[in-house]
């Protein structure tokens, strides 16, 4: 009898370990893409990430384009506040912005309510705008932003 409690501790043991490690690759991060329409008559804009907190800090990239238009980032700040995620991209290249210039992008993620996306800035931090994004923000016409606190 001693062995198998033994064992079952020591399974338990690993299966917490294991959930506890999972968390933390989860933690803090934002993916996914939308379209979502400004003006009735203009160019839906597009707008996809992938961002997390990895071991050496914030990575990811960015991408925004409205078909004709384009721009893509690196991920230099993350901040995630319930379902509200601010990151802040340095533009890397594109044709509508310069190269390394820093804005910063709002996500939200409502489940099933429909996402949103506020207008980016480059006067505020990642953490004030993912408290500003539950407020304010432009809902996804088509696809999905996840935040992970």
């Amino acid at each position: 009898m001693p062995r198998n409690r033994l064992l079952t501790t020591l399974s338990i043991a690993v299966a917490v370990f294991c959930l506890g490690s999972a968390s933390a690759v989860l933690a803090q991060a934002v993916h996914g893409g939308a379209v979502i329409q400004f003006e009735s008559q203009g160019a839906p804009l597009t707008i996809d990430v992938s961002a997390r907190i990895g071991q050496a800090g914030p990575t990811g990239i960015f991408r925004i384009g409205d078909g004709q238009d384009w721009n893509i980032g690196e991920v230099t700040d993350l901040c995630v506040i319930g379902d509200g995620a601010g990151v802040a991209v340095t533009i890397t290249q594109g044709t509508e912005f310069p190269p390394g210039l820093m804005l910063v992008f709002g996500f939200y993620d409502a489940g099933n309510q429909g996402d949103g996306v506020p207008l980016f800035s480059p006067e505020v931090s990642a953490c004030d705008m993912a408290a500003l994004v539950p407020t304010v923000n432009f809902p996804v016409t088509h696809g999905n932003y996840t935040v992970a606190p």
